[in-house]
């Protein structure tokens, strides 16, 4: 197991129809992984396909995505794979959820061999700036959310300040 820590900024602006009622969107940013290897020799294998939503609240999130990749029809192939390296691969990687292509109701996967591979687990923090939100609030209710908010960020600096004179 290891770790690479990733930043990135994301602006997500719908081109669609809002549903102010719910306030939600109906077409929501997903991320799609290609986990690829390469190995001494300079094999290079694809390992699994996967994908989440972004979380669609603010706040540290905790994902885990499942992984899958295609695997061949015979035991050639996944002999191939081992030895020389090179395996099936999507052509779509939005295969992995709907593909980007699709425009039918029904959707089929049926038939089509894979293999779970693991799990790629993330940790997001999440900031969300929307006016849906504030479309029904009046001011008072917005200062009101304001000044509880800031209470809870002075009590808790006052219980780390605490922690820090601490002789541990």
């Amino acid at each position: 197991m290891f770790s690479h820590p990733i930043e990135f900024d994301l602006t997500y602006k719908p081109e669609i129809s809002i549903d102010l009622t719910k306030g939600s969107v109906s077409i929501w940013p997903t991320l799609y992984f290609e986990v690829q290897s390469l190995d001494f020799w300079t094999r290079s294998r694809t390992e699994g396909y996967g994908f989440t939503e972004l979380p669609r609240t603010a706040g540290a999130h905790s994902i885990g995505v499942s992984c899958w990749r295609p695997v061949g029809d015979s035991v050639v192939e996944e002999l191939r794979r081992f030895f020389i390296g090179g395996t099936c691969q999507l052509e779509d990687p939005t295969f992995a959820k709907i593909p980007g292509s699709f425009e039918s109701n029904n959707l089929v996967k049926y038939g089509f061999r894979t293999k779970s591979t693991g799990k790629i687990f993330l940790h997001l923090n999440c900031a969300i700036q929307s006016w849906i939100a504030l479309a029904h609030m009046d001011v008072s209710t917005i200062i009101k959310a304001y000044q509880k908010a800031r209470s809870k960020l002075l009590e808790t600096r006052k219980v780390i300040e605490g922690l820090g004179k601490l002789n541990l």
